[in-house]
């Protein structure tokens, strides 16, 4: 065992040290709200209320729809290579049982399981952005900017071949080390991090001077008012982020039929355990403003069954509502 966790120390202190001197984040770790404490296994509740701003010369013509709505999300995570999904709607943003509209469920989430369309973009951001806030959950943006065409890679994209192939070797050289006890057999076999040949040892050298992860062409440092910030800037994105935390601080995505924009304020602590921003503003491709507030977060140990049987009782809630009415919501809301 010792020598196993030699083996992971070991290869940890070479990444980190191709890496820590001459840091700069990858999209992908960036997205992957890094301030956050770590969700684990855990179930993430999240409770939204959504408002549509509407300007004084729009006020007749909308005002026979409701401008506030609600809803509840749950991400759970008890299984560690996918998550699940539900979403409760409520009405005319009020959060109770009796106001209670829909239940939406997915047993994985992805773009595809949310049913947006590729043309539905507004939605497929704002739910890839709530897993970023929310779950610390990459994975819904990177397949959003994928499915815009971007050139940005994902981490698995952008790892350093040749050092992975060098780390890999190294790995099972400190394998077969940790299961072999005569010496002689041991002297046998070349570390190949310490080649024997000159020439050998300069490319293995040159390699372990690369980070780990290809620098991304669209991530930036800059200062901006004595503050320095990290941008993500590609012909289909635009991202801004705190220097020193990672808090997503601006998001704009760039389509054809105009630009979706996202800012976020004043990131607070919910429950003593995850933070958020206290205001979204989401401006859509049609110029409409929504302010989006979270009202509480939640994280829950949870188990399969537990997660399962709260499902049930949300279903039956709303089974036993018998007020159910349509609801009509922002067009980026399943």
């Amino acid at each position: 065992m010792k020598k196993i966790l030699l083996m992971t120390a070991t290869i940890g202190s070479i990444i980190f040290s191709t890496t820590a001197f001459s840091y700069t984040p990858t999209v992908e770790s960036l997205f992957r709200n890094g301030n956050n404490v770590d969700v684990g296994s855990n179930t993430i509740v999240g409770t939204l209320k959504i408002e549509r701003k509407i300007k004084p010369e729009q006020m007749e013509l909308l005002k026979e729809f409701p401008i506030r709505s609600a809803v509840k999300v749950l991400f759970g995570n008890e299984r560690e290579d996918r998550s699940k999904f539900i979403q409760i709607d409520y009405l005319d943003g009020i959060i109770s049982n009796n106001t209670m509209s829909k239940i939406h469920y997915t047993p994985r989430l992805s773009l595809k399981n949310l049913s947006f369309t590729d043309q539905q973009i507004e939605g497929r951001v704002f739910y890839a952005t709530l897993a970023v806030l929310l779950n610390n959950n990459p994975d819904l943006m990177m397949g959003m900017l994928k499915s815009l065409g971007s050139e940005i890679k994902t981490n698995e994209k952008s790892i350093n071949s040749d050092l992975n192939s060098t780390l890999g070797n190294y790995k099972n050289y400190l394998k077969k080390v940790s299961e072999i006890e005569d010496e002689e057999l041991l002297a046998e076999i070349e570390n190949p991090l310490k080649p024997e040949a000159d020439e050998d040892k300069k490319i293995v050298k040159d390699i372990l001077k690369k980070p780990f992860f290809e620098k991304s062409p669209y991530v930036f440092r800059v200062r901006e008012n004595n503050k320095f910030y990290w941008d993500i800037n590609e012909p289909k994105i635009y991202a801004r982020f705190d220097a020193e935390t990672h808090r997503l601080l601006k998001l704009s995505i760039k389509t054809e039929s105009g630009d979706i924009d996202l800012t976020f304020y004043n990131y607070i602590l919910f429950n003593g355990q995850l933070e958020f921003p206290e205001i979204i503003y989401l401006k859509d491709l049609a110029g409409d403003m929504y302010e989006i507030k979270m009202k509480k977060i939640y994280s829950i140990k949870d188990t399969t069954e537990s997660f399962n049987k709260r499902f049930q009782n949300y279903k039956k809630a709303l089974k036993e509502n018998t007020d159910i009415k349509v609801q009509i919501k922002p067009h980026f809301i399943l």
